[in-house]
């Protein structure tokens, strides 16, 4: 009889548990989780374009008008399939004059075998709405939509434009949208292969013209904000620390490979695929691909991994700089409180926000010190032999990666906000009161002060375009060689740190805690 009674007790107080561990791990948002590719449930990941672990998105249609109501869930959670699919737009869209709005809704193609249906996606978490001039190079013709409202633009100047949705590694057919012009006047934009390769950069339209549209990859919520730099790891996963002291690690798919407890502002990753992270405490830990302990090290608190070679990591603790190799502390340099590191030719260069850049041999002697004026302000970059680095009186530095020499400096009258980052094409690209296009000879190619990113939001790619978030309300451009604007992208939130990422795709963190791969 005691057992009995014990049970009643037991039981409700393990279901209480159960359900609000699931809840955390969805976020709070009624899911718990999904099936990945290979069928294993990921407990808080959750599905954004497909309402079901069971259904994927094969296609996106764009629509003409507002997005429809929403359909009422089944018992099995599937929105009611709708009668047919909306009727696709196939010829250009023509609109009188500036400041007027015209509205899109993207509905998903969701498809489980032999059965289809149909669901809104236009303000999903993982849509994202560009838009591109046409012919490039043009003024900018149309506002792209804000996150409440996808797919709803605003006409700014009179011209041709094309627009897109993509989801989940998906594109939708791109749409002509005419302001100020008559209907059919605008030639048509390039056409895309309507199926999950449909990422690739660059697409010729019929004209001879290139036209660029970028597809989120994948979107994962992490629950909190990013609070440094994301770091690829050799086989394209994406691993960075949240402000709650969570590691994570995301594969190429968006979904979670593993988390951990974690301290200090990023991870370094390295060329093996080892990450280094610091613990919540005054560990270092070498860990595996799949979050696994290597090694550890008890060396103090600090920031953490700043950088990683083929021998050591290198980490700032306790006021110093340290080198790791197989979880033994190799040698220890007096540095104050590093916040940036890259690995340069023999050896390492750290920076402290506010303070100096200092470079040290990988057998731990000095090898330079530098102090930029104001202090250093921005990111660490490195090519070819030559570190580049912000100050926080305005400008950028080259210095010579072996002793430290200033080979140029590019003024500017506010701040380093965000960069140095150095393109495939070798344009080094930096935001201040202006964003920066800058040769490696130091002389700017161009500016704009219409692009001004905010801090930590450019990323410079292989291919030498640039990725510039800009603000809350004019969102996000991806930028050619020459500073035009290839494309435009709907409301990101606030974006708090942006990353290359590999094979020309870009890593975009936003305050709600939402990172996205780009392509």
């Amino acid at each position: 009889m005691f057992r009995w009674k014990l049970w009643l007790v037991v039981l409700p107080v393990a279901v209480f548990v159960l359900g609000v561990t699931l809840a955390s791990c969805g976020g709070g948002n009624g899911c718990f989780g999904s099936f990945n590719s290979k069928g294993i449930f990921v407990a808080g990941l959750c599905p954004t374009a497909s309402p079901s672990p069971a259904f994927s998105l094969a296609g996106i249609n764009i629509c003409q008008g507002p997005p429809p109501a929403t359909p009422t869930p089944t018992a099995s959670g599937v929105p009611t399939p709708t009668p047919t699919a909306c009727s696709p737009m196939a010829t250009s869209t023509a609109v009188s004059g500036s400041g007027v709005s015209i509205n899109f809704n993207a509905q998903g193609v969701l498809v489980k075998g032999k059965q289809t249906t149909f669901t809104d996606i236009t303000n999903a978490v993982s849509t994202l709405w560009t838009s591109n001039n046409n012919p490039p190079g043009g003024i900018q013709v149309l506002q792209p939509p804000t996150s409440s409202h996808g797919g709803q633009y605003t006409g700014l100047n009179d011209g041709c434009a094309c627009i897109n949705a993509s989801s989940s590694g998906i594109t939708s057919q791109p749409i002509t949208v005419g302001v100020g012009v008559s209907s059919g006047s605008c030639p048509p934009c390039a056409t895309v292969t309507a199926t999950p390769a449909a990422a690739a950069a660059q697409i010729s339209s019929s004209d001879g013209q290139s036209n660029f549209s970028a597809t989120v990859l994948w979107t994962f919520n992490a629950n909190a904000p990013v609070a440094g730099p994301i770091v690829s790891g050799p086989d394209g996963t994406a691993n960075f620390i949240t402000s709650d002291r969570m590691l994570h690690s995301i594969d190429t798919t968006g979904h979670q490979v593993f988390d951990r407890p974690a301290g200090g502002l990023a991870a370094a990753v390295a060329p093996d695929g080892t990450i280094f992270a610091q613990g919540t405490t005054s560990w270092i830990y070498g860990l595996d691909n799949r979050g696994r302990p290597k090694w550890k090290a008890q060396v103090g608190t600090g920031n953490g991994p700043l950088a990683a070679d083929g021998t050591a990591v290198y980490a700032g603790e306790n006021g110093n700089l340290i080198a790791l190799s197989d979880g033994q502390t190799s040698w220890s340099l007096p540095v104050g409180n590093p916040t940036r590191g890259v690995i340069i030719p023999g050896g390492v260069a750290v920076a402290s926000n506010g303070g100096d850049i200092a470079a040290a041999t990988a057998n731990g002697s000095w090898l330079w010190n530098f102090a930029p004026a104001g202090g250093f302000r921005g990111e660490l970059a490195v090519a070819n032999g030559v570190v580049y680095a912000g100050s926080a009186t305005g400008g950028i530095y080259a210095l010579d990666a072996s002793t430290g020499s200033v080979i140029w400096r590019v003024p500017s009258s506010a701040p380093v906000t965000s960069g140095p980052s150095v393109s495939g094409t070798g344009l080094i690209f930096f935001g201040s009161d202006a964003l920066y296009a800058v040769d490696s000879s130091g002389t700017v190619q161009w500016s704009s002060k219409s692009l001004v990113p905010l801090p930590h939001a450019i990323a410079a790619l292989s291919s030498g375009t640039v990725f510039d978030a800009i603000d809350v309300v004019a969102s996000s451009a991806m930028l050619d060689l020459g500073g035009n604007v290839e494309w435009s992208a709907r409301d990101l939130g606030t974006v708090v740190q942006v990353s290359a990422g590999p094979s020309g795709s870009v890593y975009v963190a936003s305050s709600d805690g939402n990172v996205r791969a780009l392509r």
